[in-house]
């Protein structure tokens, strides 16, 4: 009897040393921990206790940033903290996103990072597709900027949201757009929502023009991008890149490169033919 009592108090100061999770009480796994150290690497996370005071004492925050700085994963993370800590009263979180695969890749990426499922602590919703239940808990959904625009129709103030982000604002779209000034009279109506805008730095100026005085959050990156432009002209654009992709190639400077176009239809078969090229180490992203 006595042995048996040991072996389970063993067993409870074990589980004791498990950290659990607050989202769904489970305890963290290993590649959670994994995953953690990627995160703080990122520019973004230094400005976390930043943000959080922002968001608990201002209705509107604005982080401005360049890309691959950590802002579209962290932040509706610490969102959907926020919104743990005053246990969902006013809601919870919602994301919008310009591309319906970057809705659909971000929800995956961050039910990965927060270790929990996807459908039902994060979830997505886009045209013709959610991954959202009836019993999801959606502590923050992931969903394209016209759906949530749609959802006003029904829903005008938006009750089921504590915390609306407006994620790449700086792409301007039409629903975009109308969610920014859409969402300023619902903020009227609701004083306990928050609102953060996430954007290029070259856009937070007009941001805060519009919205009068709120804070803004600049996160810098590691890395500075560096715009080239041809000299040449060309019949097809593509050549025209591609000319100027070979040119930055051979220089060999240390650094990726990013080719944005103008349609879908100008990546994929083109662009195999440079791949291949390309000397190891060297990165080139389709825009």
């Amino acid at each position: 009897l006595a042995s048996g009592t040991k072996i389970n108090d063993e067993i409870l100061v074990c589980g004791e040393d498990f950290e659990l999770n607050p989202f769904d009480g489970l305890p963290y796994s290993s590649r959670y921990y994994k995953l953690l150290k990627e995160r703080e690497e990122l520019p973004v996370w230094k400005e976390k206790q930043t943000f959080l005071e922002h968001l608990l004492h201002h209705q509107i925050a604005i982080v401005s940033g360049d890309a691959k700085t950590g802002k579209s994963s962290q932040i509706p993370q610490w969102c959907a903290e926020h919104c743990l800590s005053v246990r969902y009263q006013h809601g919870v979180v919602v994301c919008t996103q310009v591309h319906k695969q970057t809705a659909v890749r971000l929800a995956l990426r961050v039910a990965d990072e927060m270790d929990v499922n996807i459908g039902h602590e994060v979830g997505y919703f886009i045209p013709f597709e959610s991954c959202c239940t009836a019993e999801t808990i959606l502590r923050f959904v992931y969903c394209t900027d016209d759906m949530l625009q749609r959802e006003m129709m029904s829903m005008p103030l938006l009750n089921y949201y504590g915390v609306i982000i407006l994620d790449d604002v700086h792409e301007r779209t039409v629903a975009t757009d109308a969610l920014l000034a859409l969402l300023k009279d619902v903020l009227l109506s609701r004083p306990e929502l928050r609102l953060v805008i996430l954007t290029a730095p070259h856009m937070s100026s007009k941001l805060q023009q519009y919205y009068g005085s709120i804070p803004l959050i600049r996160v810098e990156s590691k890395y500075q991008a560096e715009v080239v432009y041809s000299c040449s002209i060309q019949k097809d654009p593509f050549l025209s890149a591609l000319r100027l992709l070979f040119e930055i190639h051979h220089s060999k400077e240390k650094g990726d490169i990013v080719l944005i176009y103008c349609s879908y239809s100008d990546i994929g078969h083109k662009t195999l033919c440079v791949i291949p090229v390309l000397q190891e180490g060297t990165q080139v992203r389709f825009i």
